[in-house]
């Protein structure tokens, strides 16, 4: 066992130093893709700026092995090695009226929480004016949510609702960010998800930025000011280019600190597997 073999190494060096220099050293192997395999949907569906599950593109996966080696920090690898101890550093782009974005937060949150991923959130306007909306009770997005967004919800265990309204995000966003600025990003945000996906509610309008404020323990009369202000709506449309710039696309939609980008739902947990990300074509 790994405990055991680090016990018994650790108990022949005499200082302390000596074990943080000289303990163990890994091996990650993954054998041969026959041997254990993983199929999956590889359907993919959203409209044109979104995209329900990423991991539909993944190819099949091996099982992975660790042994421990006596020598000095030595890592060995045999076809495929992967070893990540320390924190991923990401950007996460969002919109507050795209379910995958709702959908895609609870697994970024999870892994904030463990520690795992330090996030900057990063609000992405998916039709920001003069483009049009999508139609409430159109056939796409009653063909998306049938097909895929219920699916997913309901696999995570995530209560979710065909909106009643297809807003313009800027508001809400614009929102977003002054709530960020004071530390409650989280729980505002949340606030304006569930009035929008739960409750039926219009997450544009002041009274429901207002409630989602006062829900999050904001202040509703400076919710609803900076939903107005004219810096954050610059600074709206600046993320945006910085965005398209990077090669986002649309929402959820993640770059790594080393450039690396996915486009769609699973982002976070092929990141912190050391699985290929997935891009979305220009």
């Amino acid at each position: 066992h790994f405990d055991d073999a680090v016990e018994a190494r650790a108990a022949r060096l005499e200082h302390a130093l000596e074990v943080a220099e000289d303990l163990i050293g890994l091996r990650v192997e993954v054998p041969d893709a026959d041997q254990a395999t993983l199929l999956v949907d590889r359907r993919l569906a959203g409209d044109d700026h979104e995209i329900p599950d990423a991991e539909a593109l993944r190819e099949p996966e091996g099982a992975v092995g660790i042994g421990v080696e006596p020598d000095l920090a030595h890592v060995g690898c045999h076809r495929t090695s992967i070893l990540r101890c320390d924190m991923e550093r990401i950007r996460l782009y969002y919109d507050v009226v795209c379910p995958y974005s709702y959908l895609e937060a609870h697994a970024a949150e999870a892994a904030e929480d463990a520690g795992r991923v330090e996030v900057e959130w990063l609000p992405f306007q998916l039709r920001p004016a003069p483009r049009p909306l999508l139609e409430p009770r159109g056939d796409h997005l009653r063909t998306d949510w049938t097909d895929n967004v219920y699916r997913h919800a309901l696999a995570r265990g995530i209560e979710i609702h065909l909106p009643r309204y297809q807003p313009r995000s800027t508001l809400p966003l614009a929102a977003c960010l002054w709530a960020d600025g004071l530390g409650h990003l989280r729980a505002f945000k949340h606030a304006l998800y569930e009035a929008f996906f739960c409750e039926g509610e219009d997450v544009s309008a002041e009274p429901q930025i207002a409630h989602a404020a006062a829900r999050a323990g904001l202040d509703p009369d400076g919710a609803v000011a900076a939903a107005y202000a004219p810096s954050l709506h610059t600074r709206i449309a600046e993320i945006l280019v910085e965005a398209e710039a990077a090669g986002v696309r649309g929402v959820p939609s993640l770059t790594a600190a080393d450039g690396r980008s996915h486009w769609g739902m699973g982002g976070i947990e092929r990141l912190l597997a050391g699985h290929p990300l997935v891009t979305r074509a220009s």
